[in-house]
């Protein structure tokens, strides 16, 4: 930011900074609530030099913070005019029409942009995030969309063979087949994956813009010659089909990332039944039991037998408050209400200790 600052006026400038995420071990250095947005606008200030920024994002949904303490929060450091706007990152849809339409009713600052994930290789906010982004006037600005470096033509890089996060995301042979798609338009075309991977989100509706990172000037100048493209409806067919035929073969349901956070295969249910239907938003408290079940049927030796030598160490009632807590930051955490998260917890100790409840409610 200081860098910037002394090469071109402040008014140029579009600063933005993000707030969520620990900066310490000191509890009170993350999350949503106001002591923590509070420091770390006045600390992004300092470091970059300047009195106030652009915009400012919340980079998740703090499931732990009450939702209107955070945005008035946010509409207080807007009237301060430390914030001239404000945005959000990564988050369920339901959770972001949570968060406009609170701050709408209060008569408060709303936000203007919305920074999710979205590349030929991952297109699930295009279910319901961008639609509502569209609908209500907000700009969409995308990260990642190389699918962190996958799409760049280099699938075999050594980012993509280190990175924990791309095994996870994009370690499936769907979006594997997704890359060389890319890289067959661009070969075609006498130009690089990048280039193709990036006007595709470009050129998607109700995308503003999306985010780019480079380390050159050659690369920047590649990724600005990206917007000079044009894909043939042909070659957008293309990798919409396989788009579709991956979603075909991922199941984005809330009960599988669950399987795949507690290390578990997670066999695919048939598609006839509501339960494949309903995703993430739709699926009730009695479909997300039947499928925990599913997860519970075939835990892992190896976390069965820690859960039941944390019992033996601290007793039954800490190990589950253990297992809880292990849990409330993760993914899983965010899925399930506080309720189903303590039963599952509760059930996973008794079936690793042999004793697993089986009565009417209980998993």
């Amino acid at each position: 930011g200081r860098t910037l600052l002394k090469r071109e006026k402040r008014e140029r400038l579009v600063l933005a900074s993000k707030c969520l995420y620990a900066m310490s071990d000191d509890p009170n250095d993350q999350g949503l609530s106001r002591k923590h947005i509070f420091d770390s606008v006045d600390a992004s200030l300092k470091r970059i030099g300047t009195d106030y920024l652009d915009v400012y994002m919340v980079h998740g949904f703090d499931a732990h913070t009450p939702i209107e303490e955070t945005l008035e929060a946010l509409n207080d450091l807007v009237r301060m005019g430390k914030v001239r706007y404000l945005g959000a990152s990564t988050m369920y849809a339901w959770q972001f029409v949570k968060m406009v339409y609170t701050s709408r009713l209060r008569g408060w600052s709303e936000f203007v942009s919305m920074q999710c994930q979205l590349n030929a290789a991952y297109r699930e906010e295009e279910r319901e995030m961008i639609p509502f982004c569209r609908d209500q006037g907000i700009a969409v600005t995308p990260f990642s969309p190389l699918a962190r470096g996958l799409l760049s033509g280099a699938p075999g890089s050594l980012r993509n063979a280190t990175d924990n996060f791309t095994a996870d995301q994009y370690g499936d042979r769907a979006s594997f087949e997704m890359a060389d798609a890319v890289a067959r338009i661009a070969a075609a075309r006498g130009v690089t994956s990048s280039q193709i991977a990036l006007n595709w989100v470009a050129n998607r509706p109700g995308v503003t813009s999306t985010l780019v990172g480079v380390e050159t000037t050659a690369q920047l100048d590649e990724q600005l010659a990206a917007l000079d493209i044009r894909l043939t409806p042909a070659e957008t067919h293309e990798l919409d089909d396989m788009a579709e035929a991956a979603a075909e073969r991922r199941d984005f349901h809330a009960a599988r990332r669950i399987a795949r956070f507690l290390g578990m295969d997670l066999p695919r249910p048939s598609r006839r039944g509501r339960i494949t239907d309903g995703l993430d938003d739709d699926i009730d408290d009695a479909e997300m039991l039947e499928l925990l079940r599913m997860v519970l049927k075939d835990m892992p030796k190896g976390a069965a037998d820690t859960l039941r030598g944390r019992v033996r160490e601290i007793g039954r009632t800490a190990a589950i408050e253990e297992t809880m807590d292990s849990f409330r930051s993760s993914e899983l955490g965010a899925i399930l209400p506080a309720p189903m998260l303590r039963q599952l917890c509760e059930d996973m100790v008794s079936r690793a200790t042999g004793g697993l409840t089986a009565r009417r409610g209980r998993l």
